[in-house]
Order: structure tokens, then sequence, then C-alpha cells
């Protein structure tokens, strides 16, 4: 993407024009690598992005609301320590890399006015937010290495010296030198000529500078040539406010960059105009973001989820292997009672008993072997003893059989729900369902101990009628054994996993057509959402129960109708 120094430059000017002289009101620290700061100034409450993530780093104002950790983390507190309520001086590019960097005026212990600087440093491998007091002295960043680093050029830690990262590349804003890289040119592709010697570009954007100038295809270059690409860099360079024109472009209906200007040496799907190179970056971000936590996030509980599934299946077969082999015990019951029935034929040291089955019509002989050091008696007891034990094993295991089975439904269940999550809010509903469920604890998590979640399930209204629909275990429990009265209809897909839709009777009878959206978004809902055609069950939820293992979103139903119908969502009567 061409968040290169060449457009963070740009961005750097509206940041400096929106946030100059604005105090900083609050500042929190939503995710690990994630800093936002609430400022207050000449255009109103604007809150201004950091990230170092190191897929999406980036800096630019956002709309976009976080929930923030119960207690927060040291950096924050540090930045807090140093930027609550001080005033951004400035914003800008101090090098000719992709650096911004916020000039503050902030207040020491002592209430002393301080100078200080907040680095963010947008370069792959080195994204990072540092802060800096007047001498350059690091008084703490984001990460951190350290002298034992290997793999460190510069050494990022509380105390240190701060220095710029080092580019032995010609910079992008140096005309003069460029000029005479030009001139050193021989042949070949000359745009990776330049991205090899050249710091501060994307490849894209000197992709539009080569094809701009009319030099893309050329293998050699005449000084009309290398004239017409320097006078094309410095009018892009010296571009005017009112020339840019900011863009996000689409391929494959997802947003593939956010561009300056039109590049017209490349073709998009779709092209969308922002208002400002603040808004497209924010606006790409705020999807790109989603996606990267909702993946990365989502993973993880996968993982767990996944690892729960493998282990449940194992013990599941072992169980069932436990039953098979115990299987056998009214064979054991009858050699008991056999030996009982004809304990006068056996003598001390038989190695087996011929002894007539009376079950049997005809009678059969059978061959019953005995232990030749035990007695008659003894050798019956053994018999009895073997099918009491097994008998036991088969009620412990038949009942364990359940018990896992119902525990192995509801994790497909949290692993359907997880096909189904939208954003991050019901990515850590999921968490607090595998929290509820004692398959994640909170110790592991490094969380403190909370109340759970507040059940939001989404609200339809279709002709004035009132649908829920769960949007994980615990919202499906909820709307169907507290929300749901006896009249109430529910919704589920049939013979899989997905969530409860509950329609609320209000006294009128329902239309045909009711029906027919509650079961295309219960199938929405559902593991079988990409079916053409899929089943839905439906019946009131009076006929609806709870079974008795009372796993989380579990229910079982008997008396129920049927239809057919095309997953879908229907947004448009989403409240």
């Amino acid at each position: 993407m061409p968040q290169d120094a060449f457009t963070i430059k740009y961005l750097a000017k509206e940041l400096d024009s929106i946030l100059k002289n604005a105090k900083i009101t609050k500042i929190n620290q939503p995710e690990a690598d994630e800093v936002v700061l609430t400022t207050y100034g000449k255009e109103g409450t604007k809150k201004v992005v950091l990230s170092a993530n190191s897929n999406l780093f980036r800096c630019h104002i956002t709309k976009e609301e976080k929930p923030n950790p119960i207690t927060a983390p040291s950096f924050c507190m540090l930045l807090r320590k140093h930027l609550q309520g001080s005033i951004i001086l400035g914003v800008d590019t101090p090098t000719n890399d992709r650096i911004i960097q916020f000039s503050i005026l902030s207040k020491n212990e002592m209430q002393d006015n301080e100078n200080v600087k907040l680095v963010i440093e947008l370069i792959s491998g080195l994204a990072n937010i540092i802060l800096v007091n007047k001498d350059d002295v690091i008084l703490g960043s984001l990460k951190k290495n350290s002298i034992d680093d290997e793999k460190a050029k510069r050494i990022i830690m509380t105390g240190t010296k701060y220095e710029f990262p080092y580019s032995n590349k010609i910079a992008f804003s140096n005309l003069t030198k460029i000029e005479h890289l030009l001139n050193e040119f021989k042949e070949g592709n000359i745009t990776d000529y330049l991205m090899n010697n050249v710091a501060g570009f994307a490849y894209s954007t000197l992709q539009e500078l080569v094809f701009r100038a009319n030099v893309s295809d050329k293998i050699v270059l005449t000084n009309s040539d290398k004239q017409l690409f320097l006078s094309t860099l410095e009018n892009a360079l010296n571009v005017k406010e009112k020339e840019i024109n900011p863009q996000i472009v689409y391929n494959n209906g997802k947003p593939k960059d956010f561009l300056l200007f039109p590049y017209n040496s490349q073709s998009f799907e779709k092209t969308t105009p922002c208002n400002t190179l603040n808004d497209a970056i924010c606006r790409y971000y705020s999807e790109k973001d989603t996606v990267l936590r909702i993946n990365e996030h989502g993973k993880r509980l996968s993982d767990v989820i996944k690892n729960n599934i493998s282990r449940s299946e194992k013990k599941l077969a072992a169980q069932k292997e436990q039953l098979s082999s115990s299987e056998n015990l009214e064979k054991d019951r009858l050699y008991g009672e056999l030996i009982t029935s004809y304990i006068y034929k056996i003598k001390r040291g038989d190695e087996y008993l011929l002894a007539e089955n009376y079950y049997d019509t005809p009678q059969t002989t059978v061959k019953i072997p005995l232990d030749k050091n035990l007695s008659p008696s003894q050798n019956a007891q053994v018999y009895y003893k073997r099918y009491n034990k097994k008998k036991r094993t088969i009620e412990k295991v038949s009942q364990q059989i359940i018990e896992t089975t119902a525990h192995l439904d509801m994790l497909y269940n949290f692993k359907a729900n997880l096909k189904q999550v939208k954003n991050v809010e019901e990515l850590k509903l999921i968490e607090q369902d595998l929290i509820n469920a004692k398959i994640i604890s909170i110790k592991k998590t490094g969380k403190k101990a909370r109340k759970d979640l507040p059940n939001k399930p989404y609200e339809y209204n279709y002709k004035g009628f009132n649908i829920l629909v769960g949007r994980n275990s615990t919202e499906n429990e909820y709307i169907t054994h507290k929300l749901g009265k006896g009249k109430d209809v529910w919704f589920h897909v049939k013979k899989a996993f997905g969530s409860h839709v509950l329609l609320k009777y209000e006294g009128e009878p329902f239309p045909d057509d009711v029906y027919e959206i509650c079961a295309e978004i219960a199938a929405y809902y559902s593991e079988n959402s990409n079916a053409p055609k899929t089943d839905v069950d439906y019946t009131e939820v009076k006929n609806v129960k709870k079974p008795p293992s009372g796993k989380l979103g579990l229910v079982i139903y008997n008396t129920n109708y049927s239809m057919t119908v095309s997953p879908k969502e229907n947004k448009e009567y989403r409240k």
C-alpha cells in the first residue's frame, strides 16, 4: 500500500492543520499495540489513533469506539503521566522516512513547562510509538529492544538517546541526488532501479510517477526522459491542496489501497472518493483493522475450540470403546448362575464346566472356563463380581458419554458461532461464552474477574412483529429461556448449529411471510449460511426445553414444524 513517506508527508500536514494547539484530554490503550489520544481544539473533540501493529501500523483521526481494558497498560500510564492535559504544538515529518512526530508542550512533576515529542514510526518491521524529551532521551516506548538484541540496529530503551532509523538510500525529496542517480542508469527497469536506490516511496507510487513521465517502457533514458521524470516528481512533491483527490480503491469487493490522488497506472474494480486523506486512511483501516483483529483473536479462540473438540472426540472414542468392552456382561451373569446351578458337578481342580443352558430353546451346552485354584463357589463369585463391575461401568460410562456428547455439541455450537462473527464485539461474546463454560479460565486470559457481558441480541422488526436473534450461546439461552414465553415462536436450523431466533407473540396471529423471514434469518445465522437451501425447524417456545446436561445454549424439542428456505440476513429489517 502507498503508506510511504511521500503520502505520510501530506497526512502530517492535514493532522497539523486539525490538531495544532489542541489539548490532549484523554489517553487510552484499547489494544496492546494501539494508543488513542482524545484531543479538544479548534475543530472540537478529535480522537487520534496511533497503531504500531506489525501488519496495520498507522496514524490518523478516527471516529471508531473501542472498549478499553479495566487496568491501563504501563505504557498508557506513562503517556498519561507526561501528556495528560498537554498541548499539541504541531505535527510534522522530521525525516524523509515514514515517521510522524507530535511536538507537545507538557508539564513536569514540578508543573514547569517542558517540551516532549511523541514519535510514531510507521515502518515495516520497526513500527513503534516512542516518547522522547527535549534532549532526545527516550522516556518510554511501546516496543523495546536492547543491546543484547543482535538484530537491532538501534537501541530503543528508556534512558537511551533516540535516533531516527538510518537508510543509505537517497531521500525522495532530494531532486539533485535523484538526478545524479538517473544519470547513472544504464538500462533495465527504471521503477525497480529507483525503488532500490530511493527511500520514501511505495512501489505503486513510483510506478505511477514513471507512468506519468511516460518512461515506464523505456529501457534506456534520454536526457529529455530524465528531465520529464524530475519535473513529474517535483510537481508531485509540491502538489497543492486543491489538487489532492484522496480515494479508496477496491478489488474483488475489498479495499485494496488508499491513494493521495488517482493512480492511472493501475486499474481498480471500484473507487470511492474521500474529502481528505485522513478520511480515506480512516475508512480504509477501519475495515482492515476489524478483519485483522477478528482473524488474530478469532484464530486464538478457534484453536482453543479446535483443541477442546479434538480432546473431547478422543475422550468420547475411549468411552465408547470402554462401553463396548463391557457389553458382554450378560455372559458373565449367565456363567455365574450356571456354575451355581451345577456346582455339584464341579470338583476342585477342574478347568472348565460343561453345563446345559436352560435359557436356550432348545437347550444348548455351554463350556465355562474355571480357575482350577479356586473352589466352585469362588469361581461363581468371580463371574458375579465381573458382571457387577461391568454393570457399574456401563452405567457410569453411559452417563459420561451423554455428558461428553453434550459438551461436544456445545463446542460445535461455539465453532459455528465463531464462523458468523462480523465484528470484534461479537468475538468477545464468544470468548465470554468460553469463559462461562470454563473452557477458558480467567487466569489464562490474564483478565480480572468480571460480570458477564450484557445480552444485546440482534433485534428485527417486520410488519410490527419483534424478532430476536442470539449472537452467541449465552444470548441464545437468554432469549429462549428468559425472554421466551409460551406462544412465542422459536426457530432454529434443522440438525445443524446456529443462532436461536425468537418471534415474539403480541396477541395477533402471525402472517405466513413473518414465519418465512424468521426462518431465513435462522438459516443465515447458522453453519448452513452458505447453502442455497436449508431446513429450519420452528415451534412454540413452550415446547423447547433445556437438556439434563445443562450445557450452554443447547436445547431439546420434539413437537415442531419445518420449512425449507434460502439463508438471508434481511438486514433492512434490523433495528
